[in-house]
């Protein structure tokens, strides 16, 4: 083989080596930082009102999806990966709080109170 075609392939197997790598890199931590993401996204969330609808979300992945009425407007809360029981424990017409920079939750159905922190268990998806 000349010298010349020796450099090109071996270019390209470390090329490739390079990017095999890195794209092992990049993916490997993604299901965590989605998940980091999302505990960021709901912790930056303030909400009071009423639950209007709760379903799990056909079109995006099956989410645990509730809708919460508040005075403004209508407020979509995704729950998918959330270990508190929050989601299996709503009812329609319930009241629930969350203030911003918090990840509990009261739930209030009649005269019963409950309080859920939502957990994504980020931690475990990073040990995997």
């Amino acid at each position: 083989m000349p010298k010349q075609k020796k450099y090109y392939f071996l270019f390209f197997v470390i090329t490739f080596i390079v990017i095999y790598l890195g794209i092992i890199g990049i993916t490997k931590n993604a299901p965590y930082r989605a998940c980091e993401n999302k505990k960021t996204i709901v912790n930056d969330k303030e909400y009071k009102g009423l639950v209007i609808n709760k379903y799990l979300d056909e079109k995006n992945h099956m989410n645990e999806t509730v809708i919460i009425k508040d005075s403004n407007a209508e407020i979509l809360v995704l729950l998918n990966g959330d270990t508190s029981g929050l989601y299996d424990s709503i009812n329609l017409n319930d009241s629930i709080y969350k203030k911003k920079e918090s990840m509990e939750v009261l739930l209030v159905r009649d005269t019963h109170r409950a309080i859920y922190v939502i957990n994504f268990d980020c931690d475990k998806i990073k040990k995997q």
